[in-house]
């Protein structure tokens, strides 16, 4: 036979004998074993080997990726995990993190992963995250809340949906998440509605229903609407959430912003603060912005100083061409936005503000000569001083607070250095006759607490000079007595009792007119009630503080006593034989295990039965214990005919397709008949058949 070149090939030529047999080519033999034949081909060319040797070894290779689990041979990691739906990656990186085998970190993963699953409305949840996701709910809200309010989980889920439930606001048949989002909607302030609703006790729908009629109202008189173009308008500004202004629709308020030259930022922080519309808040913030620039045209000496804030404009400063006022200030070493506040309240043209603002900071750090200073020097109490620097430092005054001062209440500086060091008169602390600047100095002097002092202080409606003679007054007239014993304070006496000494100032600060003794008799009553006994005698201040000893959860044991009505002595006494079992190392069939989840785990059973099983049979050990699960499971289990054994017959009949029922023809009237069918009714709802 001749191929396409012109060669004569016999078929024999292909032909070769491996595995004890003779085939015609190399790729029917690659089908027989199931080997890819690309892979075959490449493999021999690279090492140069025969044909049996490269089948040989990816027949090998594919036999060293097959697993075992669940008594059931998989080809691959990959298709077992996705069988049981786990993520293979993960399977391989538990298996280098403990350094086990594949099937180990198979079997391990698997039965960690059930174990985290959540039951929630008899649906199982591969954990609780994702239920919470599902529910478009917050895991780490529910389990605030579930920790604040000793709640479980599930219990904390269903009154956090509750919650969430009750919050939906219903307007127009539709629903909103919130009151709040349904307003912001409407671009109506929430806390205008809401107080409108309080105040006249309307519901919030039909408070809701006035504020909107408002807002159309205010808009047809202010800007000349009709109420057809206006609704329509509006309607599609809530539709595609956009921003309506003077009857024209924007996309947004950014939008609206960039037209008329102005901070969207500025209009948002006026609308929050005085909690108005962002329309009114606009067109406020365009009228003080037209005034100011009317106030500059009549104050400065030409029509370019109104723009002194325009980044286009031009600056002439000191012989030099500046493009604004940013590039004049970088070179001078100064903040723009104070040198254009400057120039905004003194009302001043732009080389004038920078004139007057650079001489002040000079004058402030000493940097200009002498005739400067002298031009600055300010006269106070009789004496001329060369600048309001060396005038602060000598009455030790803070001049950057003068200054400030100075400027927000419109007086001089000499107005601001008085009322200063009159408010540092005032906080002079005079104590045995020394006199203190402050009261922090004084404390510091004596090495007492300050919170002490001003706290005794309020509580007592005292002075500060008698709170510290009280605060360092002996310690002898601490002394009191309790039960015939003298106590040289009340730590020493509540050590002595096991009472908490912070529990008894609280109650003397609430019950002014108590004693100490009256205190103590008090918490020690309320103490006496909380306190745990255990088994073996020893008392515990409470049941938290047990648990926390014994190394087991406090909620966990109260919820075990509510559920099984049992008292919490044997709920802890459950909890601590179920946490010191599975510490132990037992051996089972020839096995060492070092925990019986371990030992559950490759046996495929709940370990939480086991634990039930040892609590209910105290003499029993850990291996009856497993052979009772297992046994129980078996029962369960359901054998085909092929030898394929299934965990349940509901599972065998799932996975062949089948729905078996229960038909039943009977006697009504028959009550023996009625009790025969109601037997079998129970039977088959536990084996899953309807």
């Amino acid at each position: 036979m001749a191929n396409k070149f012109g060669i004569n090939i016999s078929i024999s030529d292909f032909s070769f004998f491996a595995f004890n047999k003779s085939w015609p080519n190399l790729r029917k033999c690659c089908i027989h074993y199931n080997v890819r034949y690309s892979s075959v081909v490449s493999y021999k060319n690279k090492y140069q080997c025969t044909n049996e040797e490269a089948i040989r070894h990816f027949i090998y290779s594919r036999k060293e990726k097959e697993i075992h689990f669940k008594k059931k041979k998989w080809p691959n990691l990959t298709e077992c995990c996705k069988s049981y739906s786990l993520d293979p990656a993960c399977v391989r990186a538990y298996k280098k993190e403990h350094n086990l085998t594949i099937e180990d970190a198979l079997n391990e993963y698997y039965a960690m992963i059930q174990n985290r699953q959540f039951v929630f409305n008899k649906t199982v949840y591969r954990s609780f995250e994702s239920c919470c996701r599902i529910h478009n709910v917050n895991p780490s809200s529910v389990k605030y809340y579930a920790r604040k309010n000793h709640f479980l989980f599930r219990h904390a889920l269903i009154r956090y949906l509750e919650i969430k439930n009750e919050s939906i606001f219903l307007y127009k048949e539709k629903e909103y998440p919130t009151f709040s989002a349904c307003c912001t909607t409407y671009d109506v302030d929430y806390y205008q509605v809401r107080d409108l609703s309080f105040r006249t006790g309307i519901t919030k729908e039909e408070a809701l229903d006035l504020s909107i009629k408002e807002c159309i109202n205010h808009y047809m008189i202010e800007y000349e609407v009709s109420a057809e173009q206006f609704e329509k308008n509006y309607v599609e500004s809530i539709k595609e959430k956009g921003f309506l202004y003077k009857g024209k629709l924007y996309s947004s308020l950014a939008v609206a912003c960039k037209k008329y030259d102005i901070s969207e930022q500025l209009i948002h922080n006026y609308a929050k603060r005085k909690r108005v519309f962002l329309h009114h808040a606009l067109d406020k913030c365009l009228k003080l912005e037209r005034e100011s620039k009317e106030k500059l045209l009549k104050n400065s000496k030409s029509h370019k100083q109104i723009h002194y804030y325009s980044k286009r404009n031009p600056v002439i400063f000191r012989g030099n061409r500046f493009l604004s006022i940013a590039d004049c200030c970088s070179v001078y070493q100064v903040d723009p936005a104070n040198v254009r506040d400057y120039i905004r309240r003194h009302n001043c043209s732009i080389q004038d503000g920078l004139e007057m603002y650079l001489c002040g900071i000079a004058d402030y750090r000493g940097s200009y000569g002498n005739e400067m200073n002298t031009a600055r020097s300010i006269p106070f109490r009789n004496n001329i001083y060369k600048n309001l620097v060396e005038c602060c430092e000598q009455y030790n005054v803070n001049w950057n607070s003068v200054t400030s001062y100075s400027s927000k209440t419109n007086c001089s500086k000499q107005e601001a250095l008085e009322y200063y060091i009159q408010l540092y008169e005032e906080r002079k602390v005079t104590y045995n006759g020394i006199t203190y600047n402050s009261l922090r100095e004084c404390c510091e002097t004596l090495k007492i607490d300050r919170k002490k002092v001003t706290n005794y202080a309020f509580y007592y409606k005292i002075s500060f000079a008698e709170a510290i003679d009280y605060l360092l007054a002996p310690k002898e007239n601490s002394c009191f007595l309790y039960e015939s014993k003298e106590y040289s304070s009340v730590v020493e006496c509540c050590k002595e009792y096991g009472i908490i000494s912070a529990s008894v100032h609280s109650y003397l600060y609430r019950n002014r007119s108590a004693t100490i003794q009256n205190a103590i008799d008090y918490i020690r009553e309320i103490t006496d009630k909380t306190r745990f006994i255990w088994k073996d005698g020893v008392t515990y201040r409470s049941f938290a503080v047990f648990c926390k000893e014994k190394g087991i959860s406090v909620s966990s044991a109260r919820d075990k006593a509510r559920k099984n009505k049992i008292s919490l002595a044997e709920a802890a006494e459950y909890y601590i034989q179920k946490k010191d079992t599975s510490l132990k190392n037992f051996d089972y069939e020839g096995k060492m295990y070092s925990s019986i989840p371990k030992c559950c785990s490759e046996y495929q059973i709940v370990a939480a039965s086991v634990y039930a099983y040892l609590y209910k049979h105290p003499g029993s050990t850990i291996p009856e214990a497993i052979d009772y699960v297992r046994q129980l499971k078996l029962k369960k289990k359901f054998l085909w005919k092929d030898g394929t054994l299934y965990d349940s017959f509901p599972e065998f009949c799932r996975e062949k397709g089948i729905n078996p029922k229960l038909t039943v023809l009977t006697n009504p009237d028959d009550e023996p008949s009625k009790a025969y069918v109601r037997n079998k009714k129970k039977v088959c709802e536990e084996v899953g058949i309807e």
